[in-house]
């Protein structure tokens, strides 16, 4: 048996910085000829009160460590396509399904976090609830490849285009889920690098300094360049890109 309760941490009036302890406890409603039982208690969950950018910001870097596994399985997918002998690609399309599913359940955890602490309003939760959406497709043409390899013996023209469909859907799909992470990170970059134009524009030296990174570090463009900018700058801004 199980019992569910939901603990809304506001009606405690917590603030960000404070820790709560969570402790369940029981008692067996039959008693012993000495009386009630003695109640037991669960050890003590810490629960750590942070703010709603905190844990954004916590969930975003999860939502990164999310894109880059994403791109891993992404490349195995299509590498298996490859693979040549029945029995190997069977093995290896069981398991690349079996970690796209993982990955389906860590979006959808990332997704309800956010749920639980009601903010559902920020644009990184409709980026995955969209991702989560791509990836529990791949999760299931991964699965739909993999039960159709399962007869390995088996040389039938028509099945073997229907596994190769799949297997080219879920490496489509994961393809989706990754630029729609993609996209959410750009604009994330665009929302920090935007104040700090407001807050440089008197200086066009910092401003290569702590605005164009952002930017130009996705074309390409080495660290060293940047120094090299910066040289010819005032002395002062120059001490605070290095000090920095």
């Amino acid at each position: 048996a199980a019992v569910e309760r939901v603990l809304d941490v506001r009606s405690l009036q917590a603030k960000s910085g404070d820790t709560l302890l969570l402790r369940g406890t029981t008692r067996d409603i039959r008693q012993d000829a000495e009386g009630p039982r003695a109640i037991i208690a669960s050890e003590p969950r810490r629960l750590r009160v942070v703010d709603k950018d905190v844990l954004e910001k916590q969930v975003r870097q999860q939502a990164g460590n999310l894109r880059e596994a994403l791109a891993r399985l992404e490349a195995t997918q299509r590498d298996v396509m490859q693979e040549e002998g029945p029995a190997a690609r069977a093995r290896a399309q069981g398991s690349v399904a079996e970690r796209i599913r993982q990955a389906s359940e860590t979006s959808t955890s990332l997704t309800e976090r956010l749920r639980r602490n009601d903010i559902m309003d920020v644009p990184l939760a409709e980026t995955l609830q969209e991702a989560g959406h791509a990836v529990s497709e791949a999760r299931d043409r991964a699965e739909q490849a993999q039960e159709l390899m399962r007869d390995a013996r088996t040389q039938d023209p028509a099945k073997e285009r229907a596994i190769q469909s799949s297997q080219q859907e879920a490496a489509q799909r994961l393809s989706e889920a990754i630029d729609l992470l993609d996209r959410d990170d750009d604009a994330a970059s665009e929302r920090v690098a935007e104040p700090c134009e407001g807050l440089f524009h008197f200086s066009p030296c910092l401003r290569r300094v702590f605005v164009d990174p952002v930017r130009r570090l996705r074309q390409g463009v080495d660290d060293e360049d940047l120094r090299s900018e910066v040289v010819d700058g005032p002395s002062d801004e120059v001490l605070m890109y290095r000090v920095g």
